[in-house]
């Protein structure tokens, strides 16, 4: 979900992130501002490594909030959490699209990513 984000940003480069995540300004800021709280709930509830379908379609599909995270969290928290683990992965690494997306080892995108969402 991550490098789907991320191919259609490349298809549409001119188009803020907002309107490819579906966010408004504001949820957009919030994770933004609280990507480090957004990270620490996936790590310390190990949802990174989650194979549970109803568990994961709570951070993956459509819905209003994801009161897991926080009372303001927005829905699809996991498809903006992977796109910003591929955005960290692509820069790590100097990859192309086309590199990135032929990848299939999602263990070394998550460890050469070095995703780190940086703190308040």
């Amino acid at each position: 979900s991550g490098k789907a984000l991320n191919f259609v940003r490349h298809l549409m480069p001119c188009k803020d992130e907002k309107y490819i995540l579906g966010y408004s300004d504001e949820e957009k800021k919030g994770l933004e501002e609280n990507s480090d709280i957004v990270w620490a709930h996936f790590v310390e509830e190990r949802l990174l490594y989650e194979t549970s379908h109803f568990v994961k379609t709570k951070y993956l599909d459509e819905r209003p909030r994801t009161p897991e995270v926080g009372e303001k969290a927005p829905g699809r928290l996991g498809r903006w959490l992977g796109w910003q683990i591929i955005k960290s992965f692509q820069e790590q690494q100097d990859i192309s699209l086309n590199e990135l997306m032929k990848e299939q080892d999602e263990q070394k995108i998550l460890n050469q990513a070095k995703y780190r969402p940086r703190s308040r």
